[in-house]
Parts: structure tokens; C-alpha cells; sequence
């Protein structure tokens, strides 16, 4: 047995490869280019978010996101399974829920920015439908693509018909709806945020429903004037901890009421930086509020938002008070006017250091943990 001392952990001379040519710019970029195509055509030909319902058939139905066989934008694929016993050699055939991507894209308007961030912060590479929600009682499917809002009819909705479904355009909040999700027990209602603030959608409603006022709309200066949104985790949340979502419905209720728990961000502490845009090549910048190593982190609060529906023909009107009113019955207000109650207050302690070069970011981070 080979014994070796303890080294410093600097490499030695006969370890250290010399580049062989030195490559251009535009020669990495390109085979970075390449690589991520390959990458991206590797990743969507294995089914992804797989979802299992009964259908009232008997039969299974499993739904999964993949790329079809003629296709090149990931899209939501289905397959049914029987009680009956399979040999082991047979394929299940992967079926189209909905028609093609194409009359999507047609219907809707293209990619934002903040749909773009989103998917890299996900690590999504490949375009089409990266995400999508199923409600295992109807089989109302709901998913976000090219800066619009879709949703499948169910089973037991008028409108529904055998594969493939056509899906329609449900009305958004203006800008692009991120991290939409059904309600519960009223899959026809849908929140989703938007611009800084979170929206309901559907529900009979004539048009979207602004139901938080944490963002003021200033679209030139928004970093500047607007460092506050609701239902949007910050940075560090979503690239080191994964999570994307920043509201939840309450599941069950014995009331007419609904409630959404969401968490308001507060980023006026963190510093503003210009980073090249990795989507031009006349040297344009992009803003960022972005929290260096051992600079201060964005502070996130969680409110609770009430409503409910009062129908007033031939439309739906939506009615918010603030929780915690000692007469909810009579406290109702405006969308506008209500306040929503703070139930918990957190500070994020985590920084991140990031150095960002058009389109390759490589990045260091820091922890510190409080005792």
C-alpha cells in the first residue's frame, strides 16, 4: 500500500494541464451553445412532474411532461393503465393531452423576462410547458406558457371532450403569471402573481382580481421605487433553497370564505446591481437587486388575505376584509382598501456572491447560521 504524505492541496506541475489552443470567445460561446442543446435534448426525453389519477372508468391515467417523438417543445404527454395484468415486454403508448404547443404560442404572447429567470433558476433548458397543476378530483389541468395562463377543462366540466383537449386562455393580471395555482376545494378559481402583486383569476369572474397592493407599479424605476412584492420568494430562496412558490391556499374551509397565506418580500435593503444582458449584443445592461456576501438580505413577512364571492348577475364580484376584524360580517372593504394581517416575520441570513459574465454565471456562497 501506497502511503502519502499530507499535501497543502496545491496542485503539482505534473497535474496541471496547458491548454493545447487557446480558444476565442466566440469559439467557448459557441461550444457552450452546443453543450446546453445536447444537455436540453437529453433532459426532455425523460418524463418528467409525473402525476397518477383514477379515472371513474377504473382505469389509471398517468401524466407526465415530455418532448413527443416529431417535436421539439416539451409538452403534457398521458398514458392509461388497466387492472389487467401486462406482459412484460409491452410499451404503453404515450398519447397528446392537448393539441400541439403551436396554437398555444399563437394564442399568447412570448417569453418575459421573468418567466426566463424563473426557468434558469429551476434549471428548466429546454421551451415549451415547464410546468403544470392537476386537480386529482376533476382533472382540471392548469399550466403557464409564453407569458399566458392555460387550463384543460375537467371531467365533469360541459366543456370536456376526449383527448386531445383543447385548452383556453384563462384572463391574467397583466404581465407574466408566475407559480399559478388552483384553489383547492374551487379548482375554477386560480391565483397566480404578477407584476409584484398576486391576481385570482377565473371563478366566473368578469376580469382578474388584484388581491395584494405590495408593489406600487413604477415601471421605469421599479428596482428603485418598488422594493416590495408579494407572493414572489427572494433570490436566495429560490436559487439555494429551491422553492419558487411564495402563497398557499387553505385546503379545506367550513365557511364561505377563502384564504391564501402569502409572503410579502421586503428588498430595500439590498443593493442594486448592473449586470451585461445576456439576451443582446450591443453591450445593454440589466438591474438586479442582488445580495452580495456579507451585505444585508431581503426581509420577508407572511399575511393573510381573506375573501369571498358574491354574485351580483351577470358576473362575480370578489369581497376582502381583514382577518382578525371583530365583525367579519360587516367589515368588508374594496380589494384595494384591505390591509391583510401580518402573522410572521423573518429575516433571510444567508448571502450570495455572484459574478456575472452574458450568458455564464458562476457563483460562491456564504452561510451563516444564527445560534
Amino acid at each position: 500500500m501506497e502511503v502519502r504524505e499530507a499535501g497543502d492541496g496545491t496542485p503539482t506541475p505534473e497535474s496541471v494541464k496547458v491548454p493545447s489552443k487557446k480558444y476565442s470567445w466566440a469559439e467557448v460561446r459557441h461550444a457552450v451553445n452546443v453543450l446546453r442543446k445536447e444537455l436540453s435534448s437529453l433532459s426532455s426525453m425523460v418524463p418528467m412532474s409525473i402525476s397518477f389519477r383514477k379515472l371513474n372508468n377504473g382505469k389509471n391515467r398517468i401524466y407526465f411532461l415530455r418532448t413527443p417523438q416529431n417535436g421539439w417543445e416539451i409538452t403534457l404527454l398521458y398514458t392509461d393503465i388497466t387492472s389487467t395484468v401486462h406482459p412484460n415486454n409491452d410499451v404503453l403508448e404515450w398519447k397528446p393531452l392537448m393539441e400541439s404547443n403551436v396554437s398555444l404560442g399563437e394564442t399568447s404572447g412570448k417569453w418575459s423576462r421573468e418567466e426566463q429567470l424563473l426557468c434558469e433558476r429551476q434549471r428548466v433548458a429546454a421551451w415549451g410547458i415547464a410546468s403544470y397543476e392537476l386537480h386529482p378530483k376533476t382533472g382540471r389541468v392548469l399550466f403557464p406558457c409564453a407569458s399566458s395562463l392555460f387550463v384543460v377543462a375537467g371531467d365533469d366540466e360541459p366543456m370536456w371532450q376526449s383527448p386531445p383537449l383543447v385548452a383556453r386562455v384563462l384572463p391574467t393580471g397583466g404581465g407574466a403569471p408566475l407559480t399559478p395555482a388552483m384553489c383547492p376545494r374551487a379548482p375554477s378559481l386560480v391565483a397566480h402573481t404578477a407584476r409584484g402583486d398576486i391576481w385570482l383569476a377565473g371563478g366566473g369572474a368578469r376580469r382578474p382580481v388584484r388581491l395584494t397592493y405590495a408593489c406600487r407599479g413604477h415601471a421605469p424605476d421599479r428596482l428603485t421605487e418598488d422594493p416590495r412584492q408579494a407572493g414572489v420568494p427572494c433570490y436566495v430562496t429560490q436559487e439555494e433553497f429551491s422553492r419558487y412558490t411564495g402563497f398557499w391556499w387553505q385546503p379545506k374551509s367550513d365557511d364561505d370564505m377563502f384564504r391564501i397565506v402569502y409572503e410579502e418580500v421586503d428588498e430595500s435593503e439590498v443593493k442594486i446591481f448592473s449586470f451585461p444582458s445576456s439576451q443582446s449584443h450591443s453591450g445593454e445592461v440589466e438591474e438586479f437587486r442582488f445580495p452580495r456576501a456579507g451585505s444585508p438580505n431581503a426581509e420577508s413577512i407572511l399575511r393573510l388575505v381573506t375573501f369571498k364571492l358574491r354574485q351580483i348577475s351577470p358576473a362575480t364580484v370578489v369581497d376582502c376584509y381583514r382577518e382578525g376584524s371583530e365583525d367579519s360580517t360587516n367589515n368588508f372593504q374594496t380589494v384595494g382598501q384591505n390591509e391583510p394581517e401580518i402573522i410572521f416575520k423573518q429575516k433571510v441570513d444567508k448571502a450570495v456572491q455572484a459574478f456575472v459574465t452574458h450568458s455564464f454565471r458562476s457563483k460562491a456562497v456564504q452561510t451563516r447560521i444564527k445560534q
